[in-house]
């Protein structure tokens, strides 16, 4: 910002060797604008000039610019015939030096047609260009039409016969015709040769924009229609994507529902197995007990003999105590006592009996009587032996509470009712294990 500011101060502004470009220009137009610069000095920089409009425009517009410098850098034709569309309007330029430039014949022509209509110019250096005799030729055409030109300079272009070029441009120069009129001829009318070769050249320029133009609008059609095609194209793809999206999403749909079902088909499944293996556990446990017969008939006798041995140490336990009761009644009143001794013992004897009258009564269950039968005959013949044992202790024994005893234990192991009922729920569960087996 201060350099700005310290340039727009400034008449005579030098900016030699800066390394500006043609994007640099903006902000050379803004000092230009804001300021009251004479000379401008931008020697030994890249500037082409090629794709600029910015400092061209300013240029045809300004009134304040003398000198303008261009020395040593990158303008071609392009840049050359750009120059010349703003020398053609401005009224205040004076010295232009394009010296050491790339500036060709056309450039040189384009330049030239400049000099037809700028009458403040006096001073133009075009100097180790590219320009031959041909660009020369036509510079000293011009200039016999142009009133304020003083010195053109066009040495050390090495294509060009330089001294024969540059006498013959002094010598337009130096005509007294051009300093009376512009045109020499006392008119501002242009000899008719300049302005027909100026029309020709043209012609031709116009002839070969208008096939360019030609040419890119055909182009242009063509990218129409090839654009109107994708575009119906594009919109039957997405109406078919559409579609396929509304599909897509029915079938994710359906597959959320399939999902679902599937999920709870597992679930049930699931299930299923583990009732089956409960199942499955159940009948293992069946099938031991059905093949063990023997072992569940071992278990029960095992148990019996348990509780026959609970009842002998209960007998055991009632005789001790009976033999106290006896001795201690024999010393305070054994008549009373042996009396009361008798109903006891008579009120156990109608306990033990209404116990057998009910195991008695609990055998006899009408829907089970052929089972409890067969039962009866299977335990009595495997408690035989048994009871021959018990027998002959029985009869070997003087004491009969002893015998009595030993009968009651007889006639409950002639009669093994928890035995068989047990065997019969047994057999009624492994029936209908079976036929559940069977239904699944």
């Amino acid at each position: 910002m201060d350099e700005f500011d310290s340039l727009v101060k400034q008449s005579k502004i030098t900016l030699l060797g800066k390394e500006l470009t043609d994007s640099s220009l903006p902000d050379i137009v803004k000092v230009l604008q804001k300021g009251n610069v004479e000379e401008l000095n931008m020697m030994m920089n890249q500037i082409t000039l090629q794709d600029d409009t910015t400092f061209t425009t300013e240029l045809a517009t300004n009134t304040t610019l003398k000198v303008l410098s261009l020395l040593n850098n990158q303008i071609s034709n392009v840049g050359a015939k750009n120059l010349s569309k703003a020398l053609m309007k401005n009224t205040t330029l004076e010295c232009l030096i394009l010296r050491g430039n790339c500036i060709g014949d056309e450039g040189a022509v384009d330049i030239a047609t400049s000099f037809l209509f700028n009458d403040t110019l006096k001073v133009v250096l075009l100097g180790e260009n590219n320009i031959t005799n041909v660009g020369g030729e036509k510079l000293a055409e011009t200039i016999a039409h142009n009133s304020s030109l003083n010195q053109v300079l066009v040495d050390s272009n090495p294509n060009m016969n330089v001294d024969i070029m540059q006498l013959k441009i002094n010598n337009v120069l130096s005509m007294p015709s051009r300093k009376s009129s512009k045109g020499g001829s006392g008119s501002d009318v242009l000899p008719k040769d300049v302005v027909m070769k100026q029309l020709s050249s043209k012609d031709d320029i116009i002839a070969t924009k208008d096939t360019q133009l030609h040419s890119a609008q055909v182009e242009i059609a063509t990218l129409k229609a090839q654009l109107q095609s994708k575009d119906n194209q594009c919109n039957i793809h997405i109406s078919e994507l559409n579609k396929t999206q509304e599909e897509l999403t029915t079938k994710n749909a359906n597959i959320y529902k399939l999902n679902a079902t599937i999920n709870s088909l597992n679930a049930d499944l699931v299930c299923k197995d583990q009732l089956l293996a409960c199942k499955n556990t159940e009948i293992d446990l069946l099938k031991s007990t059905i093949d063990n017969p023997l072992e569940l008939l071992c278990a029960y006798i095992s148990n019996k003999d348990d509780e026959i041995r609970e009842l002998n140490d209960k007998v055991d336990l009632f005789e001790k105590e009976m033999a106290a009761a006896q001795a201690a009644a024999k010393e305070a009143a054994a008549a009373a006592a042996a009396a009361v001794a008798k109903e006891e013992v008579e009120e156990k004897r109608d306990e033990a009996a209404a116990a057998d009258t009910e195991i008695i009564n609990e055998r006899e269950d009408e829907e089970d009587k052929e089972v409890i039968k067969a039962a009866l005959e299977a335990a009595t013949a495997s408690l035989d032996p048994m009871m021959d044992s018990l027998s002959i202790d029985s009869s070997g024994s003087d004491d009969p509470e002893m015998e009595k005893t030993t009968v009651a234990k007889k006639n409950e192991m002639k009669s093994p009712s928890g035995l068989v009922k047990e065997v019969h729920s047994i057999q009624v569960e492994e029936v209908e294990a079976r036929d559940e087996v069977e239904t699944n």
